[in-house]
């Protein structure tokens, strides 16, 4: 996949995160054989087992905000930066990551989360 393809395809992505669409975007853009790291702490591998992992975390009552920071691309390597602004569990907060994306054949193969752990909790 060349450049402009990576390009564009991540901004569809990002896009779709942005609308709310995760699992259409989930379904549209990850391989089969995605392999998806937290924080550097675990890696998860395949559709399926991401699947579950992210519909459980998918769980958030209510999303107040999302923002794409900034977003760039390299190669076959995307980067964007995140702010969520959500309940969880009846728990504001707020989350801000980078997600670091390999792409192959137009497709996702692994994405990197990085984030401080000590989230900005909001009453």
């Amino acid at each position: 996949m060349n450049a402009v393809s990576v390009i564009d395809a991540d901004r569809q992505l990002n896009q779709e995160v942005l609308a709310g669409r995760l699992r259409e975007a989930y379904d549209r853009w990850y391989d089969d054989d995605i392999v998806m790291d937290e924080n550097g702490q675990h890696a998860w591998k395949g559709k399926a087992q991401n699947r579950e992992r992210l519909e459980a975390m998918g769980r958030v009552i209510r999303t107040h905000a999302r923002r794409l920071i900034s977003s760039a691309v390299e190669g076959n390597r995307s980067f964007s930066e995140w702010e969520f602004d959500e309940e969880y569990g009846g728990v504001r907060f707020t989350l801000r990551q980078v997600a670091v994306r390999e792409w192959r054949n137009g497709k996702v193969v692994s994405e990197r989360f990085y984030y401080h752990t000590d989230w900005q909790w909001k009453n």
